[in-house]
């Protein structure tokens, strides 16, 4: 029961995953704070194609179902992977909201306005 409710979450996972992909690139996102330096900006950009990457990628072992001994082993791979991108995935998450909390709080940008959280203050 638990693995098929993990699978099930797993897909609904990917098929939002899919759908933000497609409005990532349909849609141009706010521009950084100018003052944003350039290793911030790089950052951020990894980060995000990292976690978009690694949240279509973790279905994988999902669809890898076996009939042979091979096709068992590679399972088991996949599993093993999945367990090291959950990981991947929770550290640059938890990368992405320290980021995000330094600029609204340390930089003073209005960094969760920016990303559609909450109103930009009038100076």
């Amino acid at each position: 029961m638990l693995v098929r409710t993990h699978a099930t979450a797993g897909l609904l996972v990917l098929l939002l995953s899919v759908l933000r992909v497609v409005w990532r690139i349909t849609h141009r996102p706010p521009p950084f704070a100018d003052d944003m330096s350039a290793w911030e900006r790089v950052l951020a950009h990894l980060a995000h194609y990292a976690l978009y990457g690694l949240m279509l990628a973790m279905p994988i072992g999902f669809i890898s179902r076996w009939q042979d001994p091979f096709q068992k082993a590679m399972h088991e791979r996949f599993v093993g992977a999945h367990s090291v991108g959950a990981w991947i995935i929770l550290g640059l998450l938890l990368l992405h909201v320290a980021g995000a909390l330094k600029h609204q709080w340390i930089d003073k940008h209005a960094e969760l306005a920016r990303m559609g959280v909450g109103h930009v203050r009038p100076e």
